[in-house]
């Protein structure tokens, strides 16, 4: 099973943040799922933030990175999925379709602190992961 995520940010007073949505269990999490079939992942990233989050913007078209996730439900079979994340430049938002998944704007420091809550650490370190690979590229992007 394919999946995609998208790293939704946005840039203001030489700062970034960081878009983060609830999952049913309450978790934050960057806005995931699955690929259809046909659909190329950047397509998939970016209708994933547009039903969780509300978000829409301006995506690259290439994964920056890819992170191993395991859902809750999985953790006791040791089942995980490799994500494939994908960046995604905030331009417009709206609320969600998705109900309960409350998108929420980060600081860098906040949005990591935020992916480790009730999340085995190596899942964690993961996310952490992709945080710091979205601020080199995007801080990168700036110079």
């Amino acid at each position: 099973m394919e999946q995609v995520a998208a790293i939704c940010y946005r840039s203001a007073n030489n700062t970034t943040e960081y878009l983060l949505v609830k999952t049913r269990l309450g978790r934050w999490t960057l806005p995931k799922g699955g690929v259809e079939p046909g659909e190329k992942g950047w397509a998939a990233a970016e209708r994933e933030a547009f039903e969780e989050a509300g978000v829409t913007g301006i995506i690259v078209h290439g994964p920056l990175t890819t992170y191993l996730h395991g859902k809750k439900e999985w953790e006791e079979e040791g089942r995980e999925v490799l994500v494939h994340a994908f960046l995604l430049e905030v331009k417009k938002a709206q609320p969600p379709e998705e109900q309960l998944r409350d998108p929420t704007w980060f600081s860098f420091d906040a949005a990591k602190e935020a992916l480790t809550v009730d999340r085995p650490r190596k899942y964690a370190e993961e996310l952490m992961r992709v945080l710091r690979d979205a601020e080199g590229y995007i801080n990168g992007l700036k110079m």
